[in-house]
């Protein structure tokens, strides 16, 4: 009688040596990837920054008094010099065209300068500050001399 020959040992796996070197590749980039991830969140703060270059979110607005002065209102002193209103005929702009300008640090307003008038309303000097979303109340100095 012939008897099959048995053998302990199970036939070699095709590639097993390949899988074998591709799966410690991976565990080893996930690994890399988790490492990376946890340094990466102690930096956050210096490798994501954030600045609005735009009036889009400011809440600040300069509030036009009720009967409407003759004289011109003092709205805002940036740089030792006063603006005040140039009129009070509210200028319509998108706050996405808006640029910030300066910030008057005690009554917290932002003075904007809008970054492309159409030729017809074209306005000197271009300053502005925002008393409504997408509403602007145009300034001039103190003096009267324009930027």
């Amino acid at each position: 009688m012939s008897e099959s020959p048995s053998s302990s040992n199970p036939a070699p796996i095709f590639g097993a040596r390949t899988l074998v070197v591709l799966a410690s590749v991976l565990l080893g980039g996930m690994l890399l990837q988790s490492i990376l991830a946890i340094v990466d969140r102690h930096r956050v703060s210096k490798l994501e920054a954030f600045s609005e270059n735009t009036a889009v979110g400011d809440s600040v607005f300069f509030k036009i008094p009720s009967p409407t002065p003759a004289a011109p209102l003092p709205v805002v002193r940036i740089g030792g010099e006063t603006l005040v209103t140039a009129s009070y005929d509210k200028f319509p702009c998108r706050d996405t065209k808006m640029v910030p300008v300066a910030r008057d640090p005690v009554t917290k307003l932002t003075v904007y300068q809008c970054r492309d008038l159409p030729p017809d309303t074209a306005r000197e000097p271009n300053r502005y500050v925002k008393t409504a979303p997408n509403e602007y109340l145009p300034l001039r100095r103190a003096s009267g001399a324009g930027f």
